[in-house]
């Protein structure tokens, strides 16, 4: 009895962790722009970059098709202060990795800055 306890409470936590490392993002987001193949590394052979308004934040959501499969990243944001950046690759053959950047990485900080720069003041004024 006592085991049935444990694995019940073990796979009960293991699911709520599960739950809460999943994105979160609304689906209330509005579409304030969209860009088309920009200039990114690594080179990609076509790519979109969305900047999304949600309540009380903005995403740019950057998708890109690489000769090995597709990336998604997810740079959230107020401001010009980032809040959170991830990426998700998918290889042809199904395989996905989803890698969380370091915010307080300099050259994940200089990527940030030159997608945002994709967008205009105008743009960007509803991210503030």
């Amino acid at each position: 009895m006592k085991f049935k306890k444990l694995l019940l409470l073990s796979l009960s936590c293991l699911t709520f962790t599960a739950c809460t490392q999943l994105p979160t993002q609304s689906q209330n987001a509005q579409l304030l722009a969209q860009v088309h193949n920009i200039e990114a590394f690594p080179e990609a052979h076509s790519n979109q970059a969305n900047l999304l308004k949600y309540t009380n934040h903005c995403t740019i959501e950057f998708k890109a098709n690489l000769g090995t499969g597709q990336a998604t990243e997810h740079w959230s944001f107020k401001g010009n202060q980032l809040l959170s950046a991830s990426t998700q690759v998918t290889t042809e053959n199904g395989l996905r990795k989803v890698t969380h950047f370091d915010l307080h990485d300099p050259a994940k900080q200089a990527n940030f800055v030159a997608l945002r720069n994709n967008f205009s003041a105008e743009q960007l004024v509803a991210c503030v």
